[in-house]
């Protein structure tokens, strides 16, 4: 299996965008979003509860795992090397 056929980890995917977090937050109620896309729904859209841009707090740690997942998929993705042809991280 290559990377292009692995499956992105769950908690790398942002509920909203459904796309890879790249700046990841914590809501008060504890799912993780794209802080881009905290503007766009004021409303969590697993629990129903309010998000406050406000109340969101960094999570350093995940950005890390992401940051190493990103960098290892692409030494690993010959087809992004060879002709940048590859949408391995476009869900």
């Amino acid at each position: 299996m290559n990377c292009c056929t692995r499956p992105v980890p769950i908690k790398f995917v942002c509920p909203i965008t459904e796309q890879i977090i790249r700046d990841p937050v914590r809501a008060p109620c504890g799912h993780v979003f794209d802080r881009t896309s905290i503007p766009t729904r004021k409303i969590c859209p697993i629990d129903f509860g309010f998000l406050r841009e406000s109340e969101m707090t960094a999570d350093v740690i995940l950005a890390g795992q992401i940051s190493d997942y990103i960098r290892t998929k692409d030494r690993l993705c010959t087809s992004c090397k060879l002709n940048r042809s590859c949408n391995c991280l476009i869900l």
